[in-house]
């Protein structure tokens, strides 16, 4: 499905005022112990060709002398702190494989409860597990987070509503053309 912004609303979500508004979200986590921060400030600058901000370049070039001189470990260290590590490659795969899923998951679920399926664990993610080829737990997670809603339909939709639900992911757009200096 494509989805197609306006460009007053393409310039509220992802024109300039956003891009600072989402730095200065990036500096508020880091001064509040968020390391990571510091990774999602550099990516949002490579992704909207905008300036490194003076809070996140001081960081880097202490981090720059740190790792040089051996006081800090190396980028896991740097990017997370000492002892932390990004969440395992595994755990980010199984995130990436739930929001790719909550549109098809949320519309099996609503169809089983419509076909009279009872909302009882074992045999609505079960069902909706084999279906969909996806982990009982993913479909248990992804219901848990999106899906609270569904059991408001009575089972069987004796009223005969249609009911439907819509999810999408917008993609950050990635701007280019901007001269370096």
């Amino acid at each position: 499905m494509n989805i197609n912004l306006s460009e007053a609303l393409k310039e509220k979500m992802f024109g300039d005022e956003a891009v600072i508004r989402h730095l200065k979200s990036c500096e508020d986590a880091f001064s509040a112990g968020n390391r990571t921060a510091l990774y999602e400030a550099i990516a949002l600058c490579a992704r909207f060709q905008a300036v490194i901000p003076e809070w996140a370049a001081d960081v880097i070039l202490e981090g720059e002398k740190a790792l040089k001189s051996g006081e800090c470990k190396d980028f896991n260290e740097f990017f997370c702190g000492a002892g932390n590590r990004f969440e395992s490659q595994r755990a980010r795969r199984r995130e990436e494989r739930i929001k790719a899923n909550v549109g098809n998951v949320i519309g099996q679920l609503t169809k089983y409860r419509c076909e009279g399926g009872s909302l009882n664990a074992e045999e609505a993610f079960g069902h909706v597990s084999e279906i969909t080829g996806l982990p009982r737990r993913d479909v248990e997670e992804i219901y848990r987070r999106h899906g609270t809603r569904i059991k408001d339909i009575p089972p069987g939709n004796p009223g005969g509503v249609s009911y439907c639900s819509a999810h999408g992911i917008l993609e950050l757009p990635r701007r280019s053309g901007r001269p370096i200096l």
